[in-house]
């Protein structure tokens, strides 16, 4: 018998699509509510940003969403509305604001505090995690008396950056005045506290400008020691 069920099931569907009807299955959505999207953040300013005098702030926020999310921003708990600075202007397309700067190092400190990004459309709101501004003077190297080294060869070494403190991550850099990279090895090395090292001096060694560089890559600012020289003599 239940073959003849089965049969007697197809009859039925072939009698329905010969009058011209077809079997209707409702979707599981409908168009606009696959549309449907509450907003996420995809691209912040880092947690503790740190802006030098010369550089512009920039608060990155960008977040996706349907319908496309609307942006707001607090800073220190309050309501910050960029339209109300006449420095500050928020790009078309997502959260980020842009504070120009005057290069003088007074105004940013005026910037100073935690600030917070929300994106929000109909169906929901993201937030941004806490943006910490903190401004800075410009890094400097201490004043030091660099005097020029004269060593025989064999001997070991080491030059010293002692690269100026800042809140900012830096990346110290050895080259010659000119930029030319300096060729390292099992002899000639760069250690974490940024100091050059020669475990064993060569003639060739010796150069007039050794130079420390510290890099600023958040702010893209590079800064230079005065350069070291170097002369190694045969013993």
């Amino acid at each position: 018998m239940p073959g003849f069920k089965r049969v007697l099931l197809l009859l039925c569907l072939l009698s329905v699509c010969s009058r011209g009807q077809g079997i209707r299955i409702p979707p599981r959505y409908t168009l606009r509510e696959e549309w449907k999207q509450p907003p996420i953040i995809t691209e912040q300013a880092p947690e503790n940003y740190t802006v030098f005098p010369t550089d512009d702030i920039v608060l990155k926020c960008e977040a996706k969403g349907l319908p496309a999310p609307e942006y707001r921003w607090t800073r220190d708990g309050t309501v910050y509305d960029p339209s109300l600075d006449p420095r500050a202007a928020m790009n078309a397309s997502s959260g980020t604001i842009v504070i120009a700067t005057t290069g003088n190092g007074v105004s940013i400190r005026n910037y100073r505090g935690v600030y917070r990004c929300y994106a929000s459309n109909e169906y929901g709101t993201a937030i941004s995690s806490k943006i910490n501004l903190i401004t800075e003077s410009t890094p400097k190297w201490r004043k030091e008396h660099v005097r020029k080294f004269v060593k025989e060869a064999g001997e070991s070494l080491v030059l010293r950056c002692n690269s100026p403190s800042s809140m900012a991550s830096s990346m110290i850099l050895w080259r010659t005045s000119k930029l030319s990279d300096l060729q390292v090895s099992d002899r000639v090395s760069q250690g974490l506290d940024g100091n050059l090292y020669f475990s064993n001096l060569l003639v060739e060694d010796s150069l007039e400008d050794y130079t420390c560089y510290a890099s600023f890559t958040d702010t893209r600012t590079i800064i230079q020691k005065e350069p070291i020289a170097l002369q190694v003599t045969t013993s």
